[in-house]
């Protein structure tokens, strides 16, 4: 794919604001392709079946439908960024707007989606039920706000905003009441993780502009670590639902692939093993398996594979582009 700051796709570009951030991820697009499972691609081994232990996963006849629970994502299909869901029997078109809705975000207990969208103007939080019924607007508005993430108790949402000048972590209420500034460095802060027992988060850091690490901060906004290191760049974080590891995406080695490190940042090992870009990655609810989006048929597709990197498969199969996938149960 070449260097690692070209302006396109859309994951490759330089994220120095948070509006092109957002102009970048709301072209995420996905297709099921009705209620007939795809086959494999060539070159890939059977779908893995969920299995709670990391590195232990096993095989069952290769489809293209989601194993356990419901994978969210944003799809330019209808001509314009909106929230789809598929749940292993199709997909659901969930928003319908000309506008921009992007990265959305399961509630833990699965009954909500948040969202970010540009319906009124500049990039703002959403919130709807699982079904894409009563859509409801979270920011206030005064800055471009995104990356919604939920806390696991579902109280909280955790983002990133630019209301303070550039991008930074903050941390709401999940009515959008009571919002709280975590992060407050000359870098953008972006793409919040909370960790499963709900004591810390993770981000992004644009460290030099274009050099994306990692780091975590305590939910009270102190105690901030840098978790990677490394000049290509790492980029969004996933905590597995035990909180032992993180996934993300990394430039490290020419192209985009999923890495896995332990929580404190070490025993860094690579799962995905493409010529072409793998980003994104999302846990499945018992942490056996992570979607991912791919470049290696073509164009941006949403994958699942174990979570030691064996066994994927393409989940959609579409001309538009797929991305920002989210798994609940």
């Amino acid at each position: 794919m070449g260097n690692a700051n070209h302006l396109a796709p859309w994951w490759e570009r330089p994220r120095s604001a948070l509006v092109a951030a957002l102009l970048g991820l709301a072209a995420a697009a996905c297709s099921v392709g009705g209620s007939t499972p795809m086959p494999a691609p060539s070159g890939t081994s059977s779908t893995p079946t969920l299995s709670p232990s990391i590195g232990a996963p096993s095989t069952r006849p290769a489809t293209a439908t989601v194993a356990v629970g419901r994978i969210a994502f944003a799809s330019e299909r209808g001509g314009d960024a909106d929230i789809y869901v598929a749940d292993g029997a199709g997909v659901i078109q969930l928003t319908d707007d000309p506008a921009k809705d992007a990265q959305p975000s399961w509630s833990p207990d699965g009954k909500q989606i948040a969202f970010a969208s540009d319906r009124d103007g500049k990039f703002q939080l959403y919130v709807m039920a699982a079904d894409g019924g009563g859509i409801k607007r979270l920011s206030d508005g005064t800055g471009s706000d995104a990356f919604a993430a939920w806390s696991p108790d579902g109280k909280r949402i955790a983002f990133a905003s630019d209301r303070a000048g550039n991008a930074d972590i903050y941390v709401m209420g999940a009515d959008g009441t009571g919002v709280k500034r975590l992060t407050s460095d000359p870098a953008d802060d972006l793409a919040p993780e909370w960790s499963p027992d709900g004591t810390r988060i993770a981000f992004e850091r644009d460290l030099a502009g274009t050099n994306f690490e990692l780091f975590v901060v305590d939910t009270d906004g102190t105690d901030e670590t840098q978790l990677t290191e490394d000049s290509a760049g790492d980029q969004s974080p996933a905590w597995s639902p035990d909180g032992s590891h993180i996934a993300f995406s990394s430039y490290r080695d020419g192209d985009f692939e999923i890495y896995l490190m332990r929580a404190d940042g070490s025993d860094v090992t690579r799962i995905s093993h493409e010529s072409a870009d793998d980003v994104e990655p999302a846990w499945s609810p018992d942490g056996g398996q992570l979607a991912f989006v791919s470049t290696r048929d073509g164009n941006e597709e949403i994958y699942v594979m174990n979570a030691d990197g064996t066994g994927a498969i393409r989940l959609t199969n579409d001309p538009a582009d797929d991305g920002a996938p989210a798994w609940t149960k």
